[in-house]
Parts: structure tokens; C-alpha cells; sequence
């Protein structure tokens, strides 16, 4: 959710402020943030602000019952895997801004003098974010299998976590059932990314109607 409210703004932004300094800053952050594997990312994070600053716990997931301490503890994990999904939402964001803005009907609805927010979040924004929707829905697979690895730096208790200790342990039954419980998320994910197609593009549903 963080990185969806984070990269799709800011590839938004970059879009319609092409070839200025915020687009520039913005392809910059999307090619740190493809070229940097999660767990590097997270080990320097560690290394960097609790090892030498002391800023943020090594480990662990805070006391139970304390809704503060458990978030202070999950800043670093779920900045090492959102930093990547940002940057890869982001970067999709502003190629589908890009196409849509060029589109004649983007054109017409300035040419009628219309407000640049009006033509971009009326007119606009429903148009691209059916690719954005896409990715977002594909790559949340991806990041089922980065926060495997996010668990093992932190060490963060996790059904991915368990997953690997299940297969080092040869305990299939348990392989099996966190398989399935990993499946039924995939599974509404790409079920819910279905029904949004609907909800921003009712072509969608006629063209199935038809």
C-alpha cells in the first residue's frame, strides 16, 4: 500500500513535468531502486542505521501489544521491500501517464481550455491506471518472494520464513499448507485486480458481456 501511495504519484508527477528536475530525480530513484536486490538493500540498512547510528532495532518485532514499538520495528523491513516496489511502480506509472497524455482526446479536452488538474485527473488518470492496476497485481507475486528473504535478514517471524525452514527441515505437510495458504493470495489478488478492470474501465466488462 505504501508503495503504491509512493510511486504512483511521483511517476504521475514525472510524466507531466517531463524533462524538468522532478522527472529526472524520479527515473534516477526508479533505476537505483531496480538495480538494488532487496536483501543488499536490507543488510545496508541494517548496517548503516542499527549497527552504526543505533537508530532502529537489529531484530525482532517489537513488544507485544505496543502498536508503536511494533511499527518502530517494521521501518526498516518494509522500507527495504517498498524502496523496490516504488521504484518499479513508479517507473510504469510514468510510461502509462506518458501514453496517455499524448492521446488526442488529452489534446481536445486542453484545446476546450479546460483546468491542466481537470484534464489529468478526469480525463487522464482513470486511462492509465489500467496498466498501473497490471503490474501492481503481477508483481504482487514478486514481492511474496522478496519478503522470504526480507524475514531471514531481520529475522522477522513469517510465512515466508516458515516456508524456508520448512523445506530445510523436510517437514512437507507444513511445505504444503503454506503453499496453499501462499496460493489463496495469489489468487485473490489477481481475482480483486479482475473486478478493479471493471470499476476503472467499463469497456472491459461490455467487451466480456458482448
Amino acid at each position: 500500500t505504501v508503495s503504491i501511495l509512493i510511486g504512483v504519484p511521483i511517476g504521475m508527477l514525472a510524466a507531466v513535468k517531463r524533462d524538468t528536475w522532478w522527472d529526472y530525480f524520479a527515473r534516477s530513484f526508479a533505476v537505483v531502486g531496480l538495480s538494488i536486490p532487496a536483501f543488499f538493500l536490507g543488510v545496508l540498512l541494517l548496517l548503516t542505521f542499527s549497527v552504526v547510528l543505533g537508530w532502529f532495532p537489529v531484530m525482532g518485532v517489537g513488544k507485544k501489544g505496543d502498536l508503536l514499538d511494533i511499527l518502530y520495528h517494521l521501518i526498516l523491513p518494509a522500507f527495504s521491500q517498498g524502496f523496490i516496489i516504488s521504484a518499479f511502480i513508479m517507473r510504469i506509472s510514468r510510461s502509462s501517464f506518458l501514453e496517455v497524455l499524448r492521446q488526442e482526446y488529452i489534446e481536445v479536452a486542453r484545446s476546450k481550455g479546460l483546468p491542466e488538474s481537470v484534464v489529468i485527473f478526469k480525463h487522464g488518470l482513470r486511462n492509465a491506471l489500467v496498466p498501473i492496476v497490471t503490474v501492481i497485481g503481477l508483481y504482487f507475486n514478486v514481492a511474496l518472494g522478496s519478503s522470504i528473504i526480507i524475514e531471514v535478514v531481520f529475522n522477522r517471524p513469517g510465512v515466508g520464513r516458515i516456508l524456508v525452514e520448512a523445506i530445510l527441515q523436510r517437514d512437507y505437510p507444513l511445505v504444503q499448507s503454506t503453499l496453499v495458504v501462499l496460493s489463496f493470495f495469489i489468487i485473490t489478488v489477481n481475482t480483486l485486480t479482475d473486478l478493479i478492470y471493471t470499476a476503472i474501465d467499463p469497456r472491459i466488462s461490455l467487451t466480456e458481456k458482448s
